[in-house]
């Protein structure tokens, strides 16, 4: 990081400056290595309003995009959910309880609940998923993030169709990373 702080050459104070290429705002000021620093917050994702939206019109809401595009992140930011309803296939022992009992998994699943890397669990997991919708028809349950080649499948289109809805999350826009909202793909 020392070497994307820099001095502020119009402020005597000898404040630093991190800037990095997705955060161009400064927004609070805290202590890095010593000196007071502009830190930027986290991008809003334009995004966020239509996983809000989907939240309320599925049971199911399937999140994909490439690695590290910021899927997770959006998640927990946007959820807030407890650390309670929050899993992750990539840990070992959550995965290996998945795949064992799908379907006791998902029951025990509280609600609202996120998944991560939900394409490690297999299709068990998903006809799981699929059983807890058809049981109980409340919306916003499960928000399930995974790898965009899983998204394509289309056993997975047909296995939660009309259950889910499906939402890509590309890397960041332009737009974005300069706080702008864009319309032009509306």
């Amino acid at each position: 990081c020392r070497q994307l702080a820099r001095r502020d050459p119009a402020r005597s104070t000898g404040r630093v400056l991190l800037t990095t290429p997705s955060a161009f705002r400064r927004l609070a000021i805290q202590r890095f290595v010593g000196y007071p620093v502009a830190v930027a917050s986290l991008v809003q994702r334009n995004a966020a309003s239509r996983v809000t939206e989907l939240l309320s019109s599925f049971r199911v809401v399937l999140l994909g995009g490439a690695r590290q595009t910021g899927k997770t992140t959006l998640v927990r930011d946007l959820l807030d959910l407890p650390e309670q309803a929050w899993f992750s296939f990539d840990d070992e022992a959550v995965l290996a309880s998945a795949s064992d009992d799908p379907v006791g998994f998902v029951e025990a699943l509280p609600r609202p609940a996120a998944v991560d890397e939900f394409q490690r669990a297999g299709r068990g997991f998903l006809l799981a998923v699929k059983q807890a919708a058809d049981r109980n028809r409340a919306r916003g349950q499960l928000l399930l993030t995974g790898s965009t080649n899983y998204l394509a499948d289309r056993g997975l289109s047909e296995t939660l169709a009309g259950r889910a809805g499906r939402l890509m999350l590309w890397p960041l826009s332009m737009g974005e990373r300069f706080g702008v909202r864009e319309t032009f793909v509306d």
